[in-house]
């Protein structure tokens, strides 16, 4: 069984999310979404520290910036071939395009994190712009339906 995620704007299993003492309400599911994203950000840093103790301080942050890139060209890459592009023969899935969005995220949180964010300055940056995006839409949408 699933359940619609407001935040994540998707269908999320019920395997996903830890118990949860409140009924699956709206409230307790962007609950559950939070911490199990709480916890990935949390995870990456923990590996990272584990198998590179000094990436916070040896590691230019340009290479940093540069692993996002060729992650993200990677995710680009994978989605050009799975819709007829490229000339490459190798055998692309839909399961890859979530496994280099992986990648993307883990670099865009390692960068972040060396620029000294913190998963909670990054989730109140996230709030703050997408309440911009809803209310550019709500504009937008306002103005269309008073030419109508």
């Amino acid at each position: 069984m699933s359940f619609f995620c407001v935040i994540a704007n998707s269908y999320i299993p019920d395997s996903c999310w830890e118990t949860c003492t409140r009924k699956k309400d709206e409230d307790c599911i962007i609950y559950r979404w939070k911490m199990a994203y709480k916890q990935s950000w949390s995870k990456i840093l923990d590996f990272e520290d584990q198998f590179y103790p000094k990436w916070r301080t040896h590691k230019p942050i340009l290479l940093f910036s540069t692993a996002l890139a060729g992650e993200l060209g990677e995710l680009c890459g994978t989605v050009t071939h799975l819709e007829g592009g490229g000339t490459n023969n190798s055998k692309y899935t839909r399961k890859m395009v979530l496994e280099e969005g992986v990648d993307t995220y883990i670099q865009l949180i390692l960068l972040l994190a060396r620029y000294g964010y913190n998963e909670t300055d990054f989730r109140c940056a996230f709030e703050e712009k997408f309440l911009e995006l809803l209310k550019r839409l709500e504009i937008k949408r306002t103005s269309l339906s008073t030419e109508t």
